[in-house]
């Protein structure tokens, strides 16, 4: 059970990277709205501090949540040790989650600021891959968080 349970929500940015693939057409993409065509007022400075705050309070809710799972499985070990290896099982799909979006959110964080910097030194540095990896990256982030809830919820309810 534990080895599905890593695999799936891994997948779950190879899915999103792989629709993202298909469906953007190969190009140079303007991260400035001053670049893009027509143009736009403003710059992606603004956007990249929202997307970084965002990143950083989802990340945080999810470490938050491993600290509280941790919590609550010690004290369901501790009134009724004869159901901690049930709450433990049903525990295994959460946690997953909630480090796949830290692991995701991380990654999409940093490799956003790197395709920035390239792109303020070469426009067109900002290809199809590297847009669709940071899009995939963000909405792995956000679909791993929003799973994780679902599943927490689902053990909560169960146990």
């Amino acid at each position: 059970m534990i080895p599905v349970v890593g695999v799936v929500p891994a997948t779950v940015f190879v899915v999103i990277f792989s629709v993202c693939l298909i469906l953007l057409h190969p190009a140079s993409y303007a991260m400035d709205p001053e670049r893009a065509d027509p143009p736009g007022i403003g710059t992606f400075l603004p956007h990249l501090k929202n997307y970084m705050a965002t990143a950083r309070l989802i990340v945080g809710l999810a470490a938050a949540s491993i600290a509280a799972m941790g919590a609550y499985l010690e004290s369901v070990g501790r009134t009724s040790p004869c159901r901690i290896e049930t709450v433990r099982t049903h525990a295994a799909w959460p946690l997953s989650f909630f480090a796949w979006t830290i692991i995701y959110g991380v990654l999409f964080t940093g490799l956003l600021a790197r395709s920035y910097e390239e792109y303020c030194h070469n426009p067109y540095s900002y290809t199809r891959l590297p847009y669709v990896r940071n899009t995939a990256l963000g909405f792995s982030t956000l679909v791993c968080f929003a799973v994780g809830y679902v599943f927490f919820a689902w053990m909560l309810l169960k146990s």
